[in-house]
């Protein structure tokens, strides 16, 4: 639904402005029919969803009686025991009602069978209406439909001049908008599939109607049944789907943006996620599992996705909330504002610009550094000599590998430009098990030459006459491992080992250039810059 209003042209504060108390309900669409979240729902629809939330909720709300987390024992215990007193009660009442039933029965004989018979009957049809009713959902997205079509066409008469809109708003109407792209997925239970609906191959699909059937969440709401045309990479067909949640299969999905990415490699993806404050120990494992089929495949969804930001929204609201009142839905929307605003500038912005500065003013520093060698070190700096700076860290989930993110001096036609390597078998990663490493490609007096881990594997600079990997590291958070951050000193630039005391000099060289990184690091903070998921990189 929010996809579907931001790609029309909605911001967020049109959705929800906490300063102003204002919503969309209120301000954008107080013209229509709809006055409140719950006016999505008919009144029978409503009814039945709030005896769901409540039925939903009282299990885990008897077992919290007697959570040790939450009550102390002597009430724990006040608890235990009226709970035993009720079963006691409850059994009694029960056996005082059969034995009621029996004298009754002993006096009649011939209203046992009947009486018999009349329960499995009665039973047998309650049972089976109740299960009919629950498979086919309590109520429908009908009204949902309603006020997406709405709320989509109120946005594109603003928009298009001159624009109205009587048929409902197709993808094909926002593309023509030159609205953001959207994409909407929904599980298809006839074919038993996932469907991708969007401009390149659904454009006459009514965009209300695909996020009807991408909401559809079984038991609650009735699956969404229609009729379209799918566009395919050889022909256009006719499809009929009778449709539910598109989170059954994808609750996270970046992955119908791939073309996107192709277009635009540089470009990140940003997946916002709604991520539930506590986990409530008490709740029941049904449940429990579907919230975990739902949102487990948000970690597969977002896999191979390139550069990635994955946004976790905390809320303390659960599905069903739709009766809370604006105030508690300002003070969650306000809330997390700040702290996401702090990572999306970090991450996009802040990061990013710190790393290429770190690498080009180390590449920078280091040049000037060995110019104050000439004649003693090297036979003097050639405009075909290149200084080259890598920082080297671990990307996303990876534990066993460290990868270069940014480079000053390197050529794109350098065959370890952009280099993932194991972390316990190349340089780059055996200096931060180790500690830091310098090697040569002549050896001199005392000097090791390049060891086997230099030259492994066919990604390397042929070129290259010395190698530094000097760790960096910064306090870490409380409770947490350092994430590995290594900075790649190399160059082309041969030393002169005809210097008989090339040893001390080089010493004082390496020991110089260890510690401008450390500085710079100290100051500028490369390592604290990658402590976090870094898919962004």
């Amino acid at each position: 639904m929010i996809a579907a209003l931001v790609a029309v042209g909605y911001k967020g504060l049109d959705l929800v402005d906490p300063d102003a108390s204002d919503h969309i309900f209120s301000k954008q669409l107080k013209h229509s029919p709809f006055k409140s979240p719950r006016d999505l729902f008919s009144k029978g629809g409503w009814r039945l969803l709030r005896y769901m939330r409540w039925a939903t909720d009282l299990p885990g709300w008897i077992r919290s009686l007697f959570d040790p987390k939450k009550h102390r024992l002597s009430v724990r215990i006040f608890f235990r025991a009226l709970a035993a007193l009720l079963r006691t009660y409850g059994l009694l009442a029960i056996a005082a009602v059969m034995l009621a039933s029996y004298a009754f029965l002993e006096r009649h004989p011939g209203l046992a069978f009947l009486s018999a018979f009349a329960a499995v009957v009665l039973g047998g049809l309650a049972s089976q209406w109740l299960v009919m009713r629950v498979l086919a959902g309590l109520t429908t997205v009908d009204k949902v439909h309603d006020f997406i079509d709405f709320a989509l066409k109120s946005k594109l008469e603003e928009k298009v001049d001159g624009g109205t809109y009587t048929k409902p708003v197709t993808f094909k109407d926002l593309h023509d908008a030159k609205c953001i792209s959207l994409k909407i997925i929904a599980t298809n239970a006839t074919t038993e599939s996932l469907e991708l609906f969007c401009y390149e191959k659904t454009p006459d699909v009514p965009v209300a109607q695909a996020v009807a059937a991408s909401i559809c969440l079984p038991v609650i709401f009735k699956p969404r049944e229609f009729e379209f045309e799918r566009k395919t990479i050889h022909r256009s067909e006719k499809v009929f789907g009778k449709f539910l949640d598109g989170g059954l299969v994808s609750n996270l999905p970046a992955w119908p943006f791939d073309e996107e990415r192709l277009l635009h490699p540089d470009v990140p993806t940003i997946a916002f996620n709604l991520a539930p404050g506590e986990h409530d120990s008490n709740k029941h494992w049904i449940p429990a599992v579907l919230g975990a089929v739902v949102n487990g495949t948000g970690e597969i969804d977002t896999r191979a996705t390139g550069k990635i930001i994955k946004v976790s929204i905390p809320t303390s609201l659960k599905m069903l909330d739709f009766h809370v009142s604006a105030e508690t839905v300002y003070g969650e929307v306000a809330e997390p504002v700040v702290q996401i605003s702090d990572k999306l500038l970090e991450e996009l912005h802040d990061a990013p610009k710190a790393l290429r500065a770190a690498a080009h003013e180390l590449s920078v520093m280091i040049t000037d550094l060995l110019k104050a060698y000439d004649g003693e070190l090297h036979l003097g700096l050639r405009s075909d000599h290149r200084v080259r700076v890598a920082i080297a860290v671990q990307r996303g989930d990876s534990m066993r590998s460290i990868s270069t993110v940014s480079f000053a001096g390197y050529e794109a036609a350098d065959p370890d430009y952009d280099l993932t390597t194991p972390l316990d078998s190349r340089y780059a990663g055996l200096a931060w098990v180790n500690g830091a490493s310098f090697d040569l490609r002549t050896e001199p007096a005392g000097r090791p030459a390049f060891g086997p881990g230099v030259f492994a594997g066919e990604k390397v600079w042929t070129e290259l006459q010395w190698l530094l990997c000097q760790p960096v590291k910064c306090a870490p958070e409380p409770g947490n491992w350092l994430r590995p951050c290594v900075v790649i000193v190399d160059s082309n630039i041969p030393f002169e080992h005809g210097n008989p005391e090339i040893t001390s000099v080089l010493d004082d060289f390496v020991t110089g250039v260890s510690e401008m990184i450390q500085d710079y690091n100290s100051r500028n903070g490369i390592a604290r810059f990658v402590q976090g998921a870094n898919t962004w990189l």
